[in-house]
């Protein structure tokens, strides 16, 4: 179903916001990730957008690049049709955030990382940092996470009180806030006690069939000694 339309400097007709309805998998224009939750298109051209890719700023003046502001541009630049983000070292074939003047492009949600994030494998916040942390540019290290190779000119998520260092895609991937973090850790104290109470209740049902088991038990043992005492004197 859709509502209210929107244009967008990237495509020619009006987009119109839009839910997935039918569960048909929908691929955004801009980052090229699929779409699972309300977003902005046009139907007819099959041209779909997450609406935080919509609302993606036209120029952003970014701390990684300092020197120029970047723009935001609906097709690379580059004869190939695509680019290589300077964040991730992935490439992108939709939206880019770019510096024509040093072919400095990133994709629209690296450019949006938090600056730092907390992940439930870590007890310190990881910092983003855009340059690489040790003096000794030949030093050769890998991500804490996946163990894989990190590139020296790549960004990353790192803990200097550790040397803690985690891969973007390896970081976001386990994204948690501070505030999904304190939910999480109270979602898991309200199962602990649902499942404690849980636990005492059937305790003390076992306890209390034991109880009947022993009484029906010495009951039974208390009549099989008043037959056998009847037997003995001859009553019955």
């Amino acid at each position: 179903m859709g509502s209210q339309g929107k244009q967008h400097f990237s495509h020619h007709h009006v987009l119109i916001s839009l839910n997935d309805d039918e569960c048909v998998p929908i691929i955004c224009k801009a980052c090229n990730q699929l779409i699972s939750e309300n977003f902005h298109g046009c139907i007819s051209c099959k041209f779909y957008l997450h609406n935080v890719c919509m609302n993606a700023p036209r120029s952003l003046e970014h701390p990684s690049h300092p020197s120029h502001p970047l723009a935001l541009l609906p097709t690379p630049t580059y004869s190939n049709q695509s680019y290589t983000c300077s964040a991730c070292g992935f490439e992108g074939k939709g939206f880019s955030l770019s510096c024509a003047h040093c072919e400095f492009d990133l994709h629209v949600q690296c450019s949006s990382l938090p600056n730092t994030l907390v992940l439930d494998k870590h007890p310190h916040e990881l910092k983003l940092i855009y340059n690489f942390p040790y003096e000794d540019k030949s030093t050769k290290f890998s991500c804490d996470l996946c163990c894989g190779v990190m590139k020296h000119n790549h960004w990353l998520y790192y803990c200097e009180v550790c040397c803690f260092k985690v891969h973007l895609d390896c970081a976001t991937s386990k994204i948690c806030s501070k505030e999904d973090l304190n939910e999480q850790r109270k979602g898991k104290q309200k199962a602990k006690i649902k499942v404690d109470r849980h636990v005492e209740m059937l305790q003390k049902r076992q306890a209390h069939q034991a109880h009947r088991a022993k009484l029906k038990a010495h009951q039974a043992a208390e009549d099989l000694e008043w037959i056998m005492y009847c037997r003995e004197q001859n009553y019955f």
